[in-house]
């Protein structure tokens, strides 16, 4: 029988926070996943100047099949949800800031908020922390074992999920 995980959301202007609980309702680790809505302040077009649902943003909310599959871009298995509607390669992988994923989930032992920076800015994509992603990744493996599909149910709820 394949087992069935649960991301749980919370939604932050500059980052998804979550927590992926097993079938007992254990946590197995925190994750970290770009935001519902993505500004690119660097890059903001006239005819583009509110956010909008794209390519860097984390994916729809919904049950998802998870495969243990080889990702030509990291050179190692990890897994990726498949079926995601309009978008392909989507990973659970190591990483520990917003800016350094494009859609994948990252799992991480620890959210840390690191608050601002000395003149009083918060770095967009900065502000979160994930922290020890390696560990984290262990722990999923662990739980569903290397060579092993899984279901992902992915939903917000912000009174389970206090990040």
């Amino acid at each position: 029988m394949i087992k069935r995980l649960t991301l749980l959301r919370a939604y932050k202007k500059e980052a998804t926070l979550g927590r992926i609980l097993n079938e007992d309702g254990a946590t197995i680790c925190e994750t970290i996943e770009r935001p519902r809505f993505y500004y690119d302040f660097e890059n903001v077009r006239d005819d583009k100047s509110t956010p909008n649902i794209n390519e860097s943003c984390c994916i729809l909310e919904g049950i998802y099949q998870v495969d243990w599959t080889f990702s030509p871009r990291f050179q190692r298995h990890t897994f990726e949800l498949i079926d995601v509607p309009g978008r392909t390669g989507i990973r659970i992988h190591r990483a520990n800031k917003v800016d350094q994923l494009e859609g994948c989930i990252a799992p991480v032992t620890e959210i840390i908020d690191m608050n601002k920076d000395e003149d009083g800015r918060i770095p967009f994509g900065e502000r979160w922390f994930g922290a020890s992603s390696k560990k984290a990744e262990d722990a999923l493996i662990k739980e569903i074992g290397q060579n092993n599909s899984f279901e992902l149910v992915i939903v917000s709820n912000e009174s389970l999920c206090s990040i």
